[in-house]
This record gives C-alpha cells, structure tokens and sequence, in this order.
C-alpha cells in the first residue's frame, strides 16, 4: 500500500469512527428521559482498578446474601454489577445479570435494567435489539404507574450513587432529594438521603470539595431532622435501628460550630449519642451494620470490652472490611488499656523514636489486630484506606518500619479523590520520619545522605500540605501530652486560638521536635518576628518573601507564603506592591 492509499484508508477509518460517535449519541438520547446508570453516571472518572474493586465488593454481598438490605436495595446492587461488568468488558455476564433482575418479581418493567440492556445490546453490535429495548421503554409511558417507575429508578440510582465512593456523593444527594420529595412517606429512601448527606460532612469530603461552613451547618440540621422523623415513626425495626446509627454517628460532631444547630435539636429533644447506639442495639441485635458502628461508638468512648463483643458479633454475622477495621482498632488499644508498654513510650514510638519493640509483636492482642487490618485491606481490596493508615500506625509502634512504609507509601501512590487529606499528609509525615531512622542505619556515607534527603522532602511536603488546608480543616482537641503530635495536631490546636502568634507557634513546633529538619529554620525564624502589638510592616514581609526568591529557595519562599496565609496576616499580603508575586512564587516553587 502505497503513501496515498494509506491516507484514504486511515481518512475512511475516522469518518466511519465519527459517524459510529454521531449514531451512538442519536441512540443514547432516546433514552434520556428514562433514568439509568449510562446515561447519568459519568463512568469515565472510574479506572479499571475501582471498576474492579466495586465489582468485587458488590458480588460478594450478593454472594453472602444481606437479609438487611430491602428488596429495592438488592436490585439496585444487581443493575449496579450489570453497569460495571459491562465496563470490565464481560458483556455476556452484564446481560445474564439484567435479565435476572427482569425476570424477578415486580421487575420485568424495570426501567434502569431495560435502559442498561438496550444500551449493551446497541454497543454489542445487535442494534435491532437495543432499539427493541428501547421501544418497551416507550410502551411504558402508556401505563397509569409510569412515573411511579421514574421515580424507582431514580431511587436505585441514588443508592448506587452512593455505593460508589466520594466522587458521586454529590449525585446520591440530588437523586435522594427529588425520590423523598416525590414519596415523603418512604422511609427507606428518606435513610438514603440522610445518610448520603452525613456522608458530605466529613473531613475529607468536605476538604476535598471545599464545602463552606454554612453548607455543612445546613447539611447536618437536614440529616439530623429526617433521621429524627424515622427514628419516631414506625418504620420497620431494622430501618429505625439503622437511622439511630447514623444519629448517633452525627451527634459525635457535636463540639464542631458548624454542627452548632445540630447540638441545640439534640439536647432539646434530649437525645445523646450513646443513647442512639444503645437503642440501635436493641432494636436490631443481628444487624451488622449497627453492631460494626455500635462497636466503633463504644471503642471510641473507651468501653472496649463492649466495642470487642460488638464487633466480633457482626463479623460472626457477616465479615465487613469495616467490622475487621474497628475490630483492630479496639485491640489496639486493648494493648495500650493492659499496660503492655506505657501508653506515653507506645504513642512516642509512633510519632518517630525508636524503641526495643521487637517483643510487642508477640502480644496476642498485636497479632489480632494486624490480622483484622490485613483482613479488612484484603476484603476492600486496598480501598479501606483508613485500614492501610492504621496498620501502618502499628507496624511503626511495635518497630516493624519495613512494613509500615509498604502501608504508608500505598496511600501516597492514591489519588486525591481516593485518600483522606489527613492520611495523605500524615503518610508523608510517617514516611519521612521512616527515612530519618533508617539513616542512622545506613551501610554508607551515600545511603546516609540518600535517606536524609528524601526524609526531609517528605516531611516539607507534609508541612507544605498541612499549610495549605489548615483552613478547611475541622477542630479538634489532640491528645498532645500522650505523643508527639502530628502536623495535624498541631494545625488542628493552633485553630482553637484567634490568634496568630500563637498558631505560629503550634506549627513552629515541629520545627522543634524533627531532627535534621533545621535547613527551614530561617523561615520559622523570620516568622517568630510576627507580632500583632500596632502594626506590622507590610514593605518588610514582601522584602522578606522576595528575598528567597531572589536567592532561588523557591521552596522556603512557598513556605512562607503558605505560613502567611494561615493566619490573620493574610490581609496584609493583599497590600504588597507586587499583587502578583504570591501567584510567581508558586510558579516558580512547582
């Protein structure tokens, strides 16, 4: 073939490529009044890794059974394995699991799984079919119930939606909403809504999308008045039991201002967290999902023999990646409660220095506790990244760096969509710390200084993250006095105070307790000249950050910049001569 054939040939082939695009939009917007997951997910955002963690973890529900979940829920899960085996390119599959659905009670006019099978009949190649689906979709407008049936797909959509991770919260909300406006008497979907809008109030959600305050204050006042509504009807036992969970689970954010609202309702109607889980418990005793958050409540207020028979209740039930989480945590913290090794020295080997660990392993609670972790990773297929950050924890408390720096560097490689804010910048932090220690074991002068350098790279990408976000983050109270604290710690205590000298101080802290760390000494150092008494010198601080740059330590220049600008001294950059220099400095940084 010569040079002008094999340009008509490749000129033909993305014309009939064009054309195929332009019949597959035609086909696709028959179906655009008909909720489904191709015509409203946006599956792009999926890799082949998340397609097959979700595929995975949805199958194997199906496998074990839930006797929990409604009969609603179970056929959103099915039409929801259909969409990702389709994905995973095992269409024949995708189609034997449409037609069960279709052929299961109350579903032959399903509109998501007719949508789903037009769409993989079209993209199969047996377009006759597709359009045959498409027309039973039709046919359904002619039926007195069709909006009921709208309605039922947008509710399995919803569900989905919410199955799948962080990046579609957001479209569960909006789904759940026009389902609860449409039947304001279904409780189960009204849970739905609920729990996806307590889910958008978390850390990282919330970091992630940079939720304002007022959104979340609003946000968490919804969900706390539609989970009171179910908690008092007389939805079944199993619903009302798993609404108080959630309830419960909102009332621990209490002593956040944006949940300020939220505290007032639950006092007026005096109602408190630990009476929540404790009624969950009674009312659904075999439920694991409100015994693997009944344990965690539990865990978290100390009560760990409680947490331990919870937990270990719900995984006799039905092991959850979830349940084999808490449970590990519980058992670490059953080493600390016995004394194995004090409390002080176990959180100080944590946060960096080392110890003679290598009994601590043997501990029979240890051992538990790394296997639920290992367990827990293993049924999420490295999603549980909260999971992978605890192990981590551990490996480093009793000595074992090798294989804490396998867990920490797994978050570091994540996306941000997939990593809390927090695990990722502690994992930098811990990883940094690992290298510190290794140096000292170095068989060189070469690895010595390998070691250091990538230690002090990590923990200035740590700092440089941790700046960045301290706006977002929420308050919390650390436990200073037990271990060294985190970046997040210190960043988290520096917002309890209004003001700015001392939340420079708290940051300046890690400064002061992370060894070979002194090369950012001078930024700290012109920092600490920051006083609030009259007024400060607007000329001296954009001298000082042209200074760096002039010297090329884009780095510390960053530094600066970002220590400026998590306090109160941020008005003052906007009246430097240079209005553009914070934008270069960034620049010229990346």
């Amino acid at each position: 073939m010569n040079r002008g054939q094999e340009e008509g040939a490749l000129t033909q082939c993305t014309e009939e490529n064009e054309g195929m695009h332009q019949e597959r939009d035609i086909f696709r917007r028959k179906l655009r009044e008909f909720p489904n997951l191709f015509g409203i997910i946006n599956y792009s955002t999926l890799t082949q890794k998340r397609q097959q963690t979700l595929l995975e973890k949805f199958s194997v529900e199906k496998e074990d059974g839930d006797h929990h979940c409604t009969e609603a829920e179970k056929t959103a899960s099915s039409n929801l394995i259909a969409f990702l085996l389709f994905l995973r390119k095992d269409r024949e599959k995708a189609v034997e699991e449409i037609n069960n659905v279709l052929q299961s009670p109350n579903n032959d006019s399903n509109i998501v799984a007719l949508a789903s099978m037009a769409v993989i009949k079209w993209e199969m190649g047996d377009r006759q079919e597709g359009e045959r689906f498409v027309e039973k979709l039709e046919n359904l407008r002619q039926q007195e119930n069709f909006q009921e049936k709208v309605v039922d797909a947008k509710a399995e959509i919803g569900y989905c939606c919410s199955r799948m991770g962080m990046v579609y919260a957001q479209l569960a909300v909006d789904m759940f909403k026009e389902v609860v406006k449409a039947r304001p008497c279904d409780y189960t979907w009204k849970l739905g809504l609920a729990v996806a809008l307590r889910r958008s109030l978390k850390t990282n959600y919330v970091m992630y999308f940079r939720i304002p305050p007022q959104l979340t204050s609003e946000r968490s006042l919804r969900a706390f008045d539609l989970l009171l509504e179910i908690k008092n009807s007389n939805a079944p036992d199993t619903l009302r039991a798993e609404a108080l969970v959630e309830l419960g689970t909102l009332l621990q954010n209490e002593k956040f201002p944006e949940f300020e609202d939220v505290k007032v309702k639950a006092r007026k109607h005096g109602i408190t967290a630990e009476q929540c889980y404790e009624e969950a418990v009674e009312l659904a005793p075999t439920d694991p999902h409100v015994l693997t958050h009944s344990g965690k409540f539990f865990s978290n207020r100390k009560q760990l023999q409680r947490s331990r028979e919870l937990l270990e209740r719900a995984i006799e039930i039905r092991p959850t990646t979830t349940a084999h989480h808490f449970l590990g945590t519980t058992l670490t913290k059953l080493v600390r409660e016995e004394k194995y090794q004090s409390r002080q020295d176990w959180g100080a080997s944590a946060g960096g220095r080392r110890y003679d660990n290598e009994r601590q392993i043997d501990h029979k609670h240890v051992k538990a506790a790394i296997e639920h972790f290992e367990k827990a990773i293993e049924i999420s297929q490295d999603d549980n990244t909260p999971a992978i950050y605890d192990l981590g924890v551990l490996y480093v408390c009793v000595g074992d760096d090798d294989q804490a720096l396998k867990q920490f560097s797994k978050l570091i490689n994540l996306t941000a969509s997939r990593c809390s804010p927090i695990q990722l910048i502690k994992s930098h932090e811990q990883v940094g710390l690992i290298y510190m220690r290794k140096k000292t074991g170095a068989r060189n002068q070469a690895e010595r200084q390998e070691y250091t350098a990538e230690g002090c790279r990590l923990l200035q990408e740590a700092l440089q993250m941790q700046c960045q976000a301290v706006r977002s983050l929420p308050p919390s109270e650390p436990d200073l006095p037990a271990s060294r604290p985190s970046f997040y710690d210190l960043c988290c205590a520096a917002k309890g105070t209004k003001s700015p000298n001392h939340q420079l101080k708290q940051i300046s802290r890690l400064y002061e307790m992370i060894r070979n760390y002194r090369d950012y000494l001078n930024v700290l150092t012109e920092i600490s000249k920051f006083t609030r008494q009259k007024t400060l010198n607007v000329e001296n601080l954009e001298e000082c950050l042209k200074n760096y740059v002039t010297r090329q330590q884009y780095d510390h220049a960053l530094l600066f910049l970002s220590l400026l600008e998590t306090t109160e001294e941020e008005v003052l950059i906007s009246q430097w001569s240079d209005p553009e220099l914070p934008n270069r400095v960034r620049v010229m940084a990346a």
